[in-house]
């Protein structure tokens, strides 16, 4: 049943003429230019100077490297970004992640587009790190001391998770 199908519903009549509706908690799918639905899809691409998801349920920027906003998302005419003190290396791109390698002495930065939004954290690559991150008792993308955080906008407002 195509047109009862919305963001995050889909509906299918059964053989025997009873309707089954099958729900996400999340966008599931976005409309085109031309009004048709489209599934959601993360992996990001370089486009018009920024890393951008494929197709997303709000507008998703993540620095392509230099200088400015390290990620933003925006829907309607509300935005939310987060920076980075300092130019970023060119990311290197993989599914829905862009990883800025070595932005500090055996860490990365990490940033993940979600059909809302994004997360990011900062990852660790040497086991001295790693260790040194758990001996302060701090946890994160594989073992490094830095919280994730999430942002991602719906329902009209702006929301930031720790």
């Amino acid at each position: 049943m195509p047109a009862l199908r919305t963001e995050s519903s889909t509906f299918y009549v059964n053989p025997e003429g009873s309707v089954t509706e099958e729900s996400s908690t999340g966008p599931i799918r976005v409309k085109d230019e031309k009004g048709a639905w489209r599934d959601v899809d993360t992996t990001l691409v370089l486009r018009d100077g920024v890393v951008q998801p494929k197709r997303a349920a709000a507008d998703i920027t993540i620095s392509a490297g230099g200088s400015g906003p390290l990620a933003q998302v925006g829907e309607g005419s509300q935005s939310l970004g987060i920076g980075w003190e300092g130019a970023l290396p060119e990311p290197v791109l993989q599914g829905n992640t862009a990883t800025y390698e070595n932005v500090q002495p055996g860490a990365d930065l990490v940033v993940s587009a979600l059909p809302e939004g994004f997360s990011g954290g900062r990852g660790c690559d040497t086991p001295s790190d790693q260790g040194r991150a758990s001996a302060l008792g701090r946890q994160g993308r594989r073992g490094c001391g830095h919280r994730t955080r999430s942002c991602h906008v719906g329902s009209g407002e702006a929301r930031r998770f720790a």
